[in-house]
């Protein structure tokens, strides 16, 4: 950053310093050495603790002050009130939840997003917990230590039998198994009068099975997690508050995106996978639609990656880029958004990363074709292979690699071919050392193996969650208003553990709000029956309350009347 890593190194002790926990409240970045980059931080812990990290503060900004000019000023939060122009402030703690009575949750899946499920249950005393996978080892590791946490066996797919049985001994369903078989669990879970929980997207046949959930007695939650799910949950506070006050939102963007931690952006993608990249990648085939200025734009998935636009959050400090995120104007009823003439939802990236992955797809890396590798055994191979023959009048050294380098030219230009040559090295698609392919498996899927071999997390990297929602608010004329404008955002950027020590962001904002939705299930707070989303009140304000007990914070700031809302809203 600008300010020659002061701040981050100030960040850095607070992170290392025993008995004190940190939030970032507001963080602006200067754009240039002579312009002051400043950081508000809410320190939590008994006084002693506190009073020992201020003093190694200011002990550093002390020896820092040579690189950098640092002022260090403790402000109580009253003051913070009064001194900023514009409101910045973190969702509220609110009360403590009611205590879970005896329960039993079955947990189907053992994936990276298991993890905070199983670990935040386990912390209520009366629940027992049973994990059921086709890994097991995968789920002894997440049961390791656990007394009331039991594992099995399952085979989705395949053993419905044993599937409906264990649904039926257990008082609670957290579905985290792919999300096309989640259907039949639900059917399962009607039948066996069984509560279900699941990360995964609402889809139609999920939404028309809640009538026989009303009438079975249980509620089905859908859409808990990061994206979707508390992308729902605080666009929904701030939707609620505006128009609870008269306002009439015109505007609406959403973003969100999972990401390299920046200093673990080290390679030509600035992207990293914890997980198969195959989601991802299929993610980038899916044609999408929004509203903008009152136009509806309909994105073909051939051009998704196309359409990508680069963008800043706050102040230059990350080079970013955002590209539609399936249907947008599903939310319009959704959000109740029918006066809104922009709707745009979506997905967060490194700039760059979009142009590499149309330049895959556009050389045929993304096919469902499998692959012969008694024709095309090595990377270097295939890539001739999905290359238009080179005409013998052509000079060039008749390498892979120039003959590739000359089709990006012809499609991107020369700047655009030095800027995507590099993701081809990287990932090591000219390679004619070794075999490399396996038989007869589609091209997209050797990608996605290459992938996860050259662009996984190193030991003590970190990943990151950025979400931003910015709302462009209408005040009416009143007998006490002028009225008027307003730009309102809500901000989460949450880091997860260096890898492998702990959860990654990813798998913590998953899976914590989906165990916290089963969680008000279960201890009543959730009374509602059927299928649903958490866009109402009793719903997603419980949830947001809890995420922000385990440091999952919104940060919401405006520039107008909400300015004051959002202060008392803090103070709650």
């Amino acid at each position: 950053l600008f300010d020659n890593a002061v701040i981050n190194k100030i960040l850095d002790l607070l992170e290392h310093t025993p008995g004190v926990n940190i939030r970032i409240a507001d963080w602006q970045v200067g754009a240039s050495r002579d312009e002051p980059t400043s950081l508000v931080v809410d320190i939590f812990g008994e006084d002693e603790d506190i009073a020992g990290a201020i003093g190694k503060i200011n002990k550093l900004a002390d020896a820092l002050s040579p690189l950098s000019p640092v002022v260090v000023r403790q402000i109580s939060q009253k003051s913070v009130k009064k001194a900023q122009a514009s409101a910045a402030a973190a969702v509220p703690v609110g009360d403590e939840l009611p205590a879970v009575p005896p329960s039993k949750v079955l947990v189907l899946g053992s994936g990276l997003v298991c993890g905070p499920v199983v670990d935040y249950l386990n912390q209520q005393p009366m629940v027992e917990l049973t994990i059921a996978s086709a890994e097991l080892s995968q789920a002894q590791a997440l049961a390791a230590g656990k007394d009331r946490v039991a594992v099995t066996e399952l085979d989705v797919v395949n053993d419905e039998g044993k599937l409906a049985s264990l649904i039926g001994h257990h008082d609670l369903v957290i579905s985290l198994v792919p999300a096309s078989l989640h259907i039949n669990v639900a059917k399962i879970c009607v039948h066996s009068r069984t509560h279900m929980v699941t990360a995964s997207y609402l889809t139609p046949e999920m939404r028309a099975m809640s009538r026989d959930a009303e009438q079975a007695g249980i509620a089905i939650i859908n859409e808990v997690g990061l994206d979707p799910g508390l992308d729902h949950m605080s666009a929904m506070s701030i939707i609620n508050e505006v128009k609870g006050r008269g306002g009439v939102i015109d505007s609406f963007v959403s973003l969100c995106g999972g990401l390299p931690a920046p200093e673990a952006t080290d390679n030509p993608l600035g992207y990293k996978f914890s997980w198969s990249p195959r989601g991802v990648l299929s993610a980038g085939l899916n044609p999408a639609k929004y509203l903008m200025a009152g136009a509806e734009i309909d994105v073909p998935g051939t051009s998704l990656f196309d359409s990508a636009r680069p963008l800043s959050i706050n102040g230059p400090a990350l080079a970013l880029e955002m590209l539609p995120n399936r249907n947008s104007l599903l939310y319009r009823e959704a959000y109740g958004l029918e006066a809104a003439s922009t709707i745009f939802r979506g997905t967060l990236r490194y700039a760059g990363f979009s142009e590499m992955m149309s330049s895959f797809s556009l050389l045929g890396l993304f096919a469902e074709t499998r692959v012969d590798v008694s024709r095309t055994p090595t990377w270097g191979a295939l890539i001739a292979s999905l290359l238009p023959p080179i005409p013998a009048w052509e000079s060039g050294d008749g390498s892979v690699r120039a003959a590739l380098r000359r089709r990006l030219v012809a499609l991107q230009g020369e700047a655009g071919a030095a800027r995507i040559l590099p993701a081809y090295d990287h990932l090591g698609l000219f390679d004619e050392s070794e075999a490399g392919l396996l038989t007869r498996r589609p091209v997209i899927d050797q990608l996605c193996d290459r992938m996860q071999q050259k662009c996984s997390y190193s030991i003590g990297e970190r990943d990151m969650c950025l979400m931003h929602h910015k709302f462009e608010v209408t005040w009416p004329e009143s007998e006490t208003s002028p009225g008027g404008r307003e730009s309102i955002t809500s901000s989460l950027l949450a880091y997860g553990a260096p890898y492998p020590s702990g959860p990654s962001s990813m798998a913590l904002t998953v899976g914590l709000p989906t165990a916290v939705a089963a969680r008000l299930v279960l201890d009543g707070t959730i009374r509602g029956r059927g299928v649903m989303i958490p866009t109402r009140p009793e719903l997603y304000q419980p949830i947001l309350r809890e995420a922000a007990r385990h440091g999952i914070t919104f940060v919401e700031r405006a520039t107008g009347r909400m300015a004051e809302v959002l202060h008392k809203k803090d103070g709650q």
